[in-house]
């Protein structure tokens, strides 16, 4: 399958795509009883709305850094490097569920490393993501106790933590 797996630039034809790629992998790992997020929660962030692919449409053009993986001419993920607040972080790094195992976050992954190439990168990860903090530590990223909560329109809050690979 490692084959059939194409890595390429995303351009803003991608927008609707990096929008459904978010809400369907938000539905799958994000929804958690412990912390009373439901699908209805993920719902009201309308990923989907109209406004939403707009405003992805406009990033894309202005942040070229964004690549997707294209199975089968199907887009089934998406990782976008940034600098944020001064920081160069993962940014978003998003992989539909029945593509995730397949090699695709690795290789995303090594889009980060070039282009934060020589810097600490930092990323924030949903607290009780257990796989996608396994995922991260794999990459050398720990933990930097840093803790932060991801507002959802209704008030909810999602925890997060940060997590740090230093520059090597």
């Amino acid at each position: 399958m490692k084959n059939q797996i194409k890595i390429r630039k995303a351009t803003q034809k991608d927008a609707y795509a990096i929008r459904r790629i978010q809400h369907d992998t938000w539905l799958s790992a994000y929804v958690n009883d412990e912390y009373d997020i439901t699908s209805e929660d993920i719902e009201a962030k309308n990923f989907l709305s109209k406004e939403s692919i707009e405003k992805t449409y406009k990033f894309l053009k202005e942040n070229p850094n964004c690549w997707v993986a294209e199975v089968e001419g199907k887009v089934v993920g998406f990782v976008w490097p940034q600098i944020k607040d001064r920081k160069h972080r993962v940014g978003s790094i998003y992989i539909l569920p029945d593509y995730q195992r397949m090699g695709i976050g690795s290789r995303f992954m090594n889009k980060v490393f070039k282009v934060h190439k020589g810097y600490d990168i930092y990323l924030n990860v949903v607290a009780y993501n257990k796989s996608a903090i396994k995922f991260y530590e794999k990459f050398g990223f720990k933990k930097t106790g840093e803790k932060k909560d991801h507002p959802m329109p209704n008030g909810k809050v999602i925890p997060t933590v940060e997590m740090i690979r230093k520059s090597k």
